[in-house]
């Protein structure tokens, strides 16, 4: 299951950030949306799947300075995810 979609832009300003699961706390969404850039960020892939959180993993693309990136729990497909 997808549980947040999240667009950067290279500078870290989060563009868009769509949450499917129940984060009540904004404390706990901001510190994961701060680890998920900075995971991203460092990256030299354009691609590629990390273990992010116990149980979930992150999939993102970049695309002209832009990062689409999809925090997913482990019974989620990568490929039709990136797709």
């Amino acid at each position: 299951m997808i549980e947040f979609i999240l667009i950067f832009n290279s500078l870290g300003k989060c563009i868009l950030n769509k949450s499917y699961g129940d984060i009540s706390q904004d404390n706990n969404l901001n510190s994961m949306i701060f680890k998920a850039f900075k995971l991203i960020s460092d990256s030299k892939e354009i691609s590629i799947i990390y273990d992010f959180m116990e149980n979930k993993r992150i999939y993102f693309r970049q695309y002209n300075g832009v990062y689409v990136s999809f925090v997913c729990d482990d019974l989620e497909n990568e490929l039709a995810t990136l797709d």
